[in-house]
């Protein structure tokens, strides 16, 4: 074997073990740029940074950096994290003397947070030991984060940092990690029901609606991807177009109103089809797959026949 072709089989064989010894990839994903720690700030009590995320996903963990110069044994840091109105409990951590801590904080349920939309980290302590002037939190002067900023406590509302208060504009230096949302929606409930399941003939002022599994993009439910259509007797199907479409509050069921125009109620003992497109997608941006093990079955069809 030549000298040459023995150093390339030592290169690949090196880049083998390298990658069999690399660790699997965690689900989560940083969410942002690495911080960096110009300077600490001693907290004000409460404090709050805010941020906007950059992927769609479940919100897993969050870091940040804390010290305390006067602290010798274990400091109660409570940790607020507030997504959606849900407020996550405390963490507790025990820094060295005027040393950077490393604070994880792992969200149990993890929220869902969407890319492109603003949320808030809240900070305070409980520790009467070691009152909040005794802690400093990371940060950098630099903008780390877009679409966020640090804010504090001024006694009656949140205000952005001055000269005279903590001395200067910064960031709270902080990661959050994100699983990314891959998973495709589907319609897991339907009404009425097809008459296959067992049901009776459907009211004929019934609305049609769709339940999903999980959130959906509200602008991607509409009369283009709802659809209902009349089925004739010899089966062809004609488009029922006059039927306005509504997502709930939660994003979780659409409804098909056949009743937003002049007429009132859907024809007596006939079949109808009502169809949800591959058009509509959940917060992440997937599209709708009925059943991800079949190709080509995106969409979700289902007939039902009124009384």
């Amino acid at each position: 074997m030549s000298k040459k072709r023995i150093l390339i089989t030592l290169a690949v064989m090196a880049v083998m073990l390298s990658l069999a010894a690399a660790p699997a990839m965690a689900q989560s994903e940083l969410d942002q740029s690495q911080p960096s720690i110009d300077g600490g700030w001693t907290m004000q009590e409460p404090d709050k940074q805010t941020f906007t995320a950059q992927k769609s996903g479940t919100l897993d963990q969050v870091t940040i950096y804390p010290r305390c110069f006067n602290c010798f044994t274990f400091v109660n840091l409570m940790f607020i994290v507030e997504i959606e109105g849900t407020q996550y409990n405390r963490a507790e951590f025990g820094p060295s003397r005027g040393d950077w801590s490393v604070l994880h904080y792992y969200l149990d349920p993890a929220p869902y947070v969407e890319a492109g939309k603003q949320y808030e980290i809240r900070i305070s302590t409980f520790n009467d030991e070691y009152p909040g002037q005794n802690i400093e939190l990371g940060g950098a002067f630099s903008d780390l984060y877009p679409g966020g900023d640090f804010y504090y406590w001024n006694g009656t509302d949140w205000s952005l940092p001055t000269a005279s208060t903590t001395g200067d504009f910064h960031d709270i230096a902080f990661e959050t990690y994100v699983t990314p949302d891959t998973t495709a929606p589907k319609v897991d409930v339907v009404n009425p029901e097809d008459p296959a399941q067992g049901t009776a003939g459907a009211a004929r002022g019934t609305n049609v609606t769709a339940t999903f599994s999980e959130r959906m993009a509200p602008d991607t439910l509409s009369t283009s991807t709802f659809k209902l259509f009349k089925v004739n007797k010899n089966g062809a199907t004609s488009r029922i177009t006059n039927a306005p479409v509504r997502l709930s509050a939660d994003g979780l069921t659409a409804r098909l109103n056949p009743f937003g125009s002049s007429d009132t109620l859907l024809n007596k003992s006939t079949k109808y089809k009502a169809v949800v497109t591959s058009g509509a997608e959940d917060l992440a941006g997937n599209a709708l797959d009925q059943d991800p093990t079949t190709t080509g079955n995106q969409q979700k069809v289902w007939y039902f026949t009124t009384g």
